[in-house]
């Protein structure tokens, strides 16, 4: 019940109303809730006038009472709201999707060319990095070593080339004044060639030694990405060490998905897929994991 009625149940009940001698002179009004309706209804024996005051008394209050929580009542609320949709006719085209999976079109490993300590790192790993980007640094003073020595073997047999040649000048003079012999400018000429082949030698015995040099530059193969290194700086790394870390490209990249034999079928019998009407309807990025796409057509 409400608090208002409450109320008029007490002041009822504290006030009773003596209509009559013996048992009955106490006989009290009572005020109840019909549980089948929102009023209140007060019920009342036939009797003086006092008691029809307290009756009348009894009802204005209970009218009160109703008023108020007429009063008190929320209005009903509207209708909710209903969406409507126009019924059409479209044509449907049929499509298929298939999870994919995104795979690298150039996927590099990088080794070690040569044997040496590994000096420097000069890439953070997860970085995206350019064809020819210096990725690693090995020690080089030996190897600079070497490409000396063999600069100074191609001084060498250049220098023995020189006094060849001149020799072989001399024997021929010689041997045009009948002062010398045959055999002897034969012999010169000999070893004039001999001393090309040794200086020829040396060049490409330096070429050798520059090439080591320049390995001791690791350097990116390709545009792509790098992943992470597998050697430290200070460890000693050589063709044999397995790979330092890997570059993959990024564009263009490859998509591939399985496609169960139903569905294989099913695309075969209406005429294939036209590589063309393939379009990616969602993608992942490639620094998520794992990669995928999905494809469909249109």
């Amino acid at each position: 019940m409400r608090k208002a009625e409450l109320l008029i149940l007490w002041f009822i009940r504290i006030y009773p109303c003596p209509i009559g001698p013996g048992p009955e002179r106490f006989r009290m009004l009572k005020a109840f809730r019909s549980p089948k309706s929102e009023h209140l209804a007060v019920l009342w024996p036939a009797g003086t006038e006092r008691e029809h005051f307290m009756t009348r008394f009894a009802l204005s209050l209970a009218g009160i009472v109703l008023a108020t929580s007429a009063m008190a009542q929320t209005a009903p609320s509207g209708p909710p709201p209903v969406g409507v949709i126009t019924v059409e006719r479209r044509s449907m085209t049929d499509t298929y999707e298939f999870n994919g999976r995104i795979q690298a079109t150039n996927s590099v490993n990088i080794v070690a060319r040569v044997t040496a300590f590994l000096g420097q790192r000069l890439f953070t790993e997860g970085t995206d990095v350019k064809k020819g980007d210096l990725l690693y640094v090995l020690e080089r003073p030996s190897y600079q070593a070497a490409v000396d020595v063999q600069k100074a073997a191609i001084a060498q047999a250049q220098a023995q080339l020189d006094n060849g040649k001149i020799e072989l000048r001399r024997k021929q003079q010689l041997l045009e004044k009948s002062a010398g012999t045959q055999q002897a400018l034969d012999t010169a000429e000999a070893t004039q060639r001999t001393e090309a082949a040794q200086l020829q030698a040396a060049q490409a015995q330096l070429e050798i030694a520059q090439i080591n040099l320049d390995y001791t530059e690791i350097r990116s193969p390709i545009d792509g990405r790098i992943g992470r290194t597998s050697v430290t700086i200070g460890n000693v790394v050589n063709p044999t060490s397995g790979t330092l870390t890997t570059v993959v490209s990024q564009d263009p990249m490859y998509v591939t998905f399985p496609v169960s034999q139903r569905e294989f079928l099913e695309v075969r019998e209406r005429g294939g897929i036209d590589v063309a009407s393939l379009k990616v309807i969602k993608s992942i990025q490639v620094g998520e994991l794992p990669w995928g796409v999905a494809i469909s057509r249109r």
